[in-house]
């Protein structure tokens, strides 16, 4: 793992990304709301960028963003920006970007993941999950 931010956790979360297209791929779904393929990432200093020709996902993470990296991503076609802090967009609620701002909740992600996997493990995760033992 490669320590590319301060913060542990979103070096895991850089990890998992770099490492996981299924992940990538599931994160992407939950903003936009299509599959979507080939998508490549890039590791920015306040945010991490999910894209291919069709989309664009900024992980937002760090104060900053707003004034640099947003003035890139928002010149492309199909931007989101996702944050993890459901604190992020209270604070942020008067930006620019606020209108392509989108809070992601981690749990979310998982499920979403654990649908889009064809993994033997993943598929008895669903089932298990879906259970009604009562």
């Amino acid at each position: 793992m490669e320590l590319l931010y301060d913060r542990l956790d979103y070096c895991f979360l850089a990890d998992i990304l770099k490492r996981n297209k299924l992940a990538r791929e599931a994160l992407v779904y939950l903003v936009d709301f299509k599959r979507h393929k080939n998508l490549e990432i890039k590791f920015k200093k306040h945010s991490i960028e999910i894209f291919n020709d069709d989309v664009s996902v900024s992980i937002f993470m760090f104060l900053g963003f707003e004034n640099s990296e947003y003035l890139e991503i928002k010149k492309k076609p199909n931007f989101y920006i996702v944050c993890f802090n459901f604190y992020s967009l209270k604070v942020n609620k008067n930006k620019n970007f606020v209108q392509n701002l989108k809070w992601l909740d981690k749990n979310t992600w998982f499920y979403a993941l654990l649908e889009f996997s064809d993994d033997r493990i993943c598929q008895d995760l669903r089932g298990i999950k879906n259970l009604n033992l009562n």
